[in-house]
């Protein structure tokens, strides 16, 4: 698993947020933020709008291309409305067939937008009525003689079946519009991309084109009088986006195309996504055939979108020789999830020659640049998109169904290949233009976890009923037969009655231990006449109900109630299952949920070793964040306890009183020797702001591979100094930037509004002043959560009648400190402290005075690491272990803005730790970093403006004590103030002129990476 460095955007309402870092379902890397995993889970939001790797590829770093679908079935006009009222989108689109719009939205205003989708947020305050789902708008990309006879296409033209009065739409990189091919054949064209005109700059879909409908005097397509609609849906490097090919679906249907070729997509589907959704609700619609090309993944399990479609026909690629030899490329079935037939049908798709676009950067064949050679199941595609037109021409009736149960029916098995290959076979023109007989496409059992019954139709169009002997081959993943009597014919024969119908059962049976995909093909014979349907299932592994419980630290099952979004989660994931040769979806996939207020959720898992972990979301509680972590073997069913309880403090021990931010990750790394273990690992990454602190569970060491916690800390002096009530030194908790407002002394009146309830307000003048409000225990079953919450509400009122700042507490025997929500100063104390203060009060008056932190600027970047079993207690901070670093931030201007990040990196095993945005309040100030282990890279990006400095050191002992100089003299290339010895680099961009230096040292030899980047 990469290491990850995550940069906690801040929300609006200042809580913390955990992160999970996570192997996404199409080989990517999920950061996977705790706000957002409950609506992940409950399928409101798309986990691909968190997969960091496929962001950064398709450079989704300045807008967010968006795919909003909601429920029902709203009016076109209602979904422009509903779209354009969630803040921050732009550039939206209505697409009707998914009832969606697509839209795009800028980076910077992602959090206005993600506030009004927010499902926990009172409706008032969001724009997301009636929403579905929000999916990230994938991108999508192209999937790149002798063909056409093989497949039998002479054969139909020699019975006057080319095509002729069928639209074949064909959805892709634009085409050539002047190649003598397509001369009178295009009949309409629309773009629905971001580049100009329908020119095909690259020659994807002149290609795919010519293979469908080209009528050249050398090189013809399959069906060379049909007619062609010209659909642009991608740029001209042939990348899109989902929403433009589905805005070019609807066209074409809207067309009245018969038959729509999609050589595109992108890896890998599972049927529900928005293409997918699209093609379905077309198909229904207007009887339209989609047919798709599987994609060129190499591998099984790899069938794209939207060829996973239910009703889409995806295509496979074999060579066009002789059509039984599968391309390298192709992607293979079954679908992910339910292990439906995926792909449908194959068709050649290895050197095919055909139409090349004038000004194509692909070379054409040698001798004649008008036609160029290409590999793909985008090549394979448009050969059954030939097939399904030369089809509808004979039979122009026929809708969606019936183009698609004929075209697989009457293909060519190979033996050689698995279903999950293949589907039904390689695609047999002439047989399908003469032969009358004709049987299901597929029977896609899917997940069963019982006996299960379908039919296989057989559709007679001849004069003569028709007896068709029966026969059953099963091969299971590993390609074995399924256990005996596991598929069951009905029937060892069927007659189907002329111009009629007939049915079949296909039964399965589980077997006790028969776990996997299964399939194969039921072939109906009767002379010549030959027709086969593929089938398949999957046979679960048997799922156990594995209840959590959580307990809080105070020993109950209860929880703020204020914040939807901050529910407790928990996630599990597998560590290790047992393996069954015949079940490819053995999924280390791991699983989220949040509980409800009480603490209480349902996970349901197969047999196996899992690690769950439980964010308990206490800081409106105890002014903490807990994670309890546990490792359990399920073997049946189970209640598990999440204690917080068991937890212990990690935020390290200073010999002076400090506080600041921090981050913890925790990492699994599994045992390369284990067959069983999880195959990537995964990690779990928390962050805490300052003035709150962080509890997890001190484990034991995995059974299974390396676990390892990691935390690192940013901490400073206390804000506040001291905090004196008349002669009570108090200690109170509170946010630490709530309070830097504060550079003097001071003292403000303390008011007491009891309990706070409105009738204690009542004749309390609390106008400028500190209102002290003690919050007694009464709801016996949300004792805590209720007398929290009830806090707030003060805090609020007190607000809004005028007051300073309010002093919370708990009026209850072990009341703990949290920070109240209220006016501006706002401080916890323990009931201890709040009776305490109560009592002065009730002596007299009494003022709150409050002193700020005005000695020297310090802070502690401290980082530790605890391979195996985690630390029972926090770290004791020793003095002696710390490198200093007397720094000196320069700047050409006053009240420069500088921001520090500072990484932290393990090598072996790289363990990567970081705290992001970390403001420089002055210009001198001293740094200590430690303990200088000598194997952590600290990796330190000081931001001033708009320039930055990083530097990567490796500190140790030997350092002892250095002096950083930055940003100091004018940086300008070639006159960077560079410590000798130094390796630098200047990265694209840092040409431009500004002020500024690299950092100088006077410690050891230096171990600096120095970059120096001009951002913009």
């Amino acid at each position: 698993m990469p290491s990850i460095a995550v940069r906690p955007a801040p929300r609006p309402d200042g809580g913390d947020v955990t992160f999970a870092t996570l192997p996404s379902k199409d080989g990517g890397y999920l950061v996977m933020p705790s706000d957002a995993a409950g609506m992940v889970a409950a399928g409101t939001l798309d986990e691909e709008l968190f997969d960091v790797e496929t962001l950064a590829r398709d450079q989704r770093t300045e807008a967010i291309p968006l795919l909003i679908t909601y429920a029902g079935d709203p009016a076109p006009a209602t979904l422009s409305r509903s779209a354009d009222a969630l803040p921050a989108s732009e550039n939206v689109r209505v697409l009707d067939s998914i009832n969606g719009a697509a839209m795009s939205v800028d980076t910077g205003q992602a959090a206005a937008f993600w506030a009004g989708l927010r499902t926990d947020r009172p409706s008032a305050q969001r724009s997301a009525s009636g929403l579905a789902k929000v999916w990230l708008d994938r991108k999508t990309h192209a999937l790149l003689d002798r063909s056409v006879p093989l497949i039998g296409a002479p054969k139909a033209w020699e019975l006057g079946y080319d095509g002729k009065g069928v639209k074949v739409a064909v959805l892709d990189g634009g085409i050539d519009v002047h190649h003598p091919d397509f001369a009178g054949r295009i009949e309409a064209m629309a773009n629905f991309g971001t580049a100009p005109g329908i020119e095909d700059k690259d020659g994807h879909g002149t290609h795919v084109a010519s293979t469908i409908a080209g009528a050249g005097e050398t090189h013809q397509g399959v069906a060379p009088a049909a007619t062609l609609l010209v659909g642009k849906v991608f740029d001209d490097e042939d990348n899109g986006n989902s929403s433009w090919t589905i805005a070019g679906m609807q066209w074409a249907a809207e067309q009245g195309a018969d038959v729509v070729n999609l050589s595109l997509g992108w890896c890998c589907g599972d049927g529900t996504d928005p293409m997918s959704q699209a093609v379905n609700a077309l198909t229904k619609k207007h009887g339209t055939l989609f047919v798709a090309a599987a994609g060129n993944d190499y591998k099984a399990l790899a069938v794209n979108s939207p060829a996973a479609a239910d009703e889409a026909l995806a295509v496979g690629g074999v060579d066009k020789v002789t059509g039984t030899e599968l391309g390298d490329f192709s992607s293979r079935g079954p679908r992910l999830g339910d292990a439906a037939v995926k792909p449908n049908i194959v068709a050649p798709g290895v050197d095919i020659v055909a139409a090349r676009a004038a000004g194509s950067p692909r070379p054409g064949i040698p001798g004649n640049d008008r036609y160029l050679m290409a590999s793909g199941t985008s090549m394979a595609s448009p050969h059954v998109a030939g097939a399904a037109a030369i089809l509808a021409q004979q039979h122009p009736e026929w809708r969606a169904a019936e183009l698609r149960d004929a075209l697989t029916s009457t293909a060519a098995r190979g033996d050689a290949l698995n279903w999950f290959d293949q589907g039904s076979g390689r695609v047999d023109v002439a047989r399908a233009v003469t032969q009358t007989v004709f049987a299901t496409s597929s029977v896609d059992f899917r997940k069963l976890d019982g006996p299960a019954t379908r039919q296989i139709t057989y559709r007679n169009l001849g004069t003569e009923p028709v007896t068709l002997a029966l026969s059953l081959l099963t091969r299971g993943w590993s390609g074995n037969p399924a256990p005996d009597g596991a598929v069951r014919l009905g029937a060892d024969s069927v007659t189907v009655p002329a111009n009629g119908t007939a049915t079949v059962d296909l039964a399965v049976h589980l077997q006790a231990g028969a776990r996997g995909v299964y399939g194969g093909w039921v072939t109906a014979q009767a002379g010549e006449t030959r027709v086969v349907t593929p089938f398949s299932y999957y046979a679960e592994a048997v799922k156990h109900s594995v209840k959590v419980s959580l307990i809080n630290s105070y020993g109950t099952k209860e929880f703020y109630s204020r914040y939807a979004h901050q529910r407790p989660a928990v996630t599990v994931f597998p560590v290790k299952l047992p393996a069954s040769p015949e079940d490819p979806f053995t999924s280390y996939r791991f699983s989220s949920l949040s509980t409800d207020y009480a603490g209480n959720g349902e996970f349901r898992l197969p047999a196996g070793e899992y690690e769950l972990f439980g964010s308990l979301y206490e800081r409106r509680l105890a002014n903490r964040e807990t994670l309890v972590i546990k490792t359990i073997d399920v073997d049946g069913d189970e209640t598990v306890t999440l204690d917080a309880r068991e937890t212990v403090r990690v935020r390290p021990d200073l010999p002076k009183p400090a506080d600041g931010a921090g981050t913890v990750r925790y990492q699994h790394n599994p045992d390369v020797n284990d067959p069983d273990d999880h195959p990537t690992g995964f990690s779990m990454y928390w962050s805490v702001s300052g003035g709150y602190d962080l509890y997890v569970t001190p484990v034991t060491p995995p059974r299974t591979g390396t676990s390892r916690l990691a935390h690192q800390w940013a901490m400073e002096p206390p804000v506040l100094s001291k905090v004196v009530a008349g002669g009570l030194t108090l200690h109170p908790v509170y946010t630490p930037d709530s309070m830097r407002a504060l550079t003097t002394n001071t003292t403000h009146p303390i008011v007491s509004v009891g309990r706070g309830r409105a009738e204690d307000f009542d004749g309390v003048d609390v106008t400028g002043k500190i209102v002290l409000t003690g919050v007694p225990v009464e709801n016996l079953e949300r004792p805590y959560a209720t007398a929290a919450e009830a806090m707030d509400v003060v805090g609020a009122e007190a607000a809004r009648r005028g007051a300073v700042g309010i002093l919370g507490y708990l009026d209850m025997d072990g009341g703990r400190a949290r920070v109240p929500d209220g006016p501006s100063l706002r401080l916890g104390l323990s009931a201890a402290e709040g009776r305490a203060v109560r009592a002065a009060l009730g002596q007299g008056p009494l003022s709150l005075r409050l002193e700020p932190y005005t000695g020297p600027d310090v802070v502690y970047n401290l980082r530790y690491d605890s391979p195996g079993q985690m630390p029972t207690r926090p770290p004791k901070v020793k003095m002696k272990d710390l490198v200093r670093v007397d720094a000196t931030y320069h700047a050409d201007k006053a009240n420069a803005q500088m921001r520090a990040n500072i990484l932290t990196n393990t090598v072996e095993p790289v363990v990567l730790v970081s705290i992001h945005n970390q403001p420089i309040r002055s210009q001198h100030r001293t740094e200590y970093y430690g303990p200088a282990t000598g194997d952590v890279v600290w990796t330190r990006e000081i931001t001033n403006e708009s320039l930055t400095l990083k530097t990567d050191n490796l500190f140790t002992r030997r350092d002892r004590r250095m002096t950083d100089r930055w940003f100091k003299a004018p940086l300008v290339p070639g006159a960077a103030d560079v410590p000798p010895g130094t390796r630098s680099r200047c990265r694209a961009g840092c040409a431009a002129t500004g002020t500024g230096s690299y950092p100088e040292s006077n410690g050891a030899t230096p171990t600096h990476a120095i970059t120096a980047i001009r951002t913009r």
